[in-house]
């Protein structure tokens, strides 16, 4: 088989690690009950599993089986908070930013259409929330919800979501967060009191694809029907396998953070380092906000991100933005909406790390963009 190119495109998705692999396997034929079945063997062991991983939610995420629900993914996670906010709160308010996932962008756009109230609330030139307008659009009254994702999945900025949710002392308001990339990749914990809903994917964290979880502390409408699994909120059979790989992903995230977090910013002050070297050719975007480092998003001036990208394509894996805009050929709306111009976001190529990269990958990397670039 043909060797792979180096792979840097880990906000996209990730590779199942060992023991995530591992955990999963037997389940296919072994332990293939359903967890529902309560009247023989093959049912209990099944259910048996399926309690081994609330615990490991209780123990890692600190958050009781009640209060997390298995989805199909962050994108279902996200559905199910906003559509569920306005069957509560007809009259109720959205308030968002115009640089979030398309998951939460496109589901606002379709509650819009229905006549929904949302509101987009300023950013600056990195795309960090200015709280001052924030909180001045919470002052407001009648039910809200906010919806902020916690680390941007193009650029990487870290959204002050602490001192959103301190808001909350003088404020009435619900709020949600993806959280899609900031587990185990920034500081941060889905138990804390201000967060009501959290959302995010296995598939970033080394996990299965088509598997996610939503933390939800309030009360939400039913949004699947068919069933009483779930605590009767999510019906529909258990998906055992892949929530077990889910739940080893969360593990061994948690227990590594800090090891993880360290090789990533060696990594980005690696890639950084090297900038210099391009005599002003290559630039960081949002040079200035508080950054996840496993997200490193460039600017190559004059060269087509498009066109740059088929170059590299033969030794690494990289993107321009988002795996949900697979078919756009437009720049980044998230660049964009930020104020850079239409030539500068289409000049951009997103840098993500895993746990597997190495600082010989970042050198390799940095000559052959020496090669395409000087």
């Amino acid at each position: 088989m043909k060797k792979l190119p180096i792979y840097f495109d880990h906000a996209a998705t990730t590779p199942l690690n060992d023991e995530v692999y591992m955990a999963m396997e037997p389940l296919f034929k072994e332990n293939f009950g359903n967890t529902a079945s309560r009247h023989h063997a093959h049912g209990w062991l099944a259910n048996d599993k399926l309690e081994d991983c609330y615990k490991i939610i209780d123990k890692y995420l600190h958050l009781p089986a009640s209060q997390f629900l298995f989805t199909s993914g962050a994108s279902e996670s996200i559905n199910t908070v906003l559509k569920g906010f306005v069957e509560q709160y007809p009259k109720g308010e959205i308030i968002s930013i115009k640089t979030e996932h398309k998951a939460t962008i496109d589901t606002l756009n379709f509650l819009e259409s229905k006549g929904h109230k949302i509101t987009y609330t300023e950013i600056d030139e990195n795309g960090e929330v200015v709280l001052e307008a924030l909180e001045k659009r919470l002052k407001k009254k009648g039910p809200k919800l906010v919806s902020i994702s916690w680390v941007n999945s193009e650029t990487g900025v870290v959204q002050p979501i602490e001192h959103i949710g301190s808001f909350k002392i003088w404020n009435d308001f619900l709020f949600h967060v993806d959280g899609t990339q900031a587990i185990g990749k920034v500081h941060c914990n889905f138990a804390y009191s201000y967060l009501d809903y959290v959302s995010f994917s296995a598939h970033k964290i080394n996990g299965p694809k088509g598997i996610g979880g939503l933390v939800f502390k309030k009360p939400l409408s039913k949004y699947i029907h068919g069933g009483s699994q779930q605590y009767n909120f999510r019906a529909g059979t258990i998906n055992l396998p892949a929530v077990v790989g889910f739940c080893e992903a969360i593990k061994h995230w948690i227990e590594n953070k800090q090891s993880h977090q360290l090789h990533f910013t060696k990594l980005a002050l690696r890639l950084k380092n090297y900038l210099p070297d391009f005599n002003g050719k290559i630039s960081l975007n949002a040079p200035n906000a508080i950054r996840s480092h496993a997200i490193v998003n460039l600017r190559v001036h004059g060269f087509d991100s498009e066109k740059l990208l088929e170059k590299l394509s033969h030794g690494f894996s990289l993107s321009n933005g988002s795996a949900c805009n697979l078919h756009s050929v437009e720049p980044s709306y998230v660049l964009l909406n930020i104020g850079q111009t239409k030539t500068a976001a289409s000049e951009a190529i997103r840098v993500s790390f895993g746990p597997s990269n190495t600082f010989d990958e970042i050198d390799a990397f940095y000559l052959e963009l020496k090669k395409h670039v000087l």
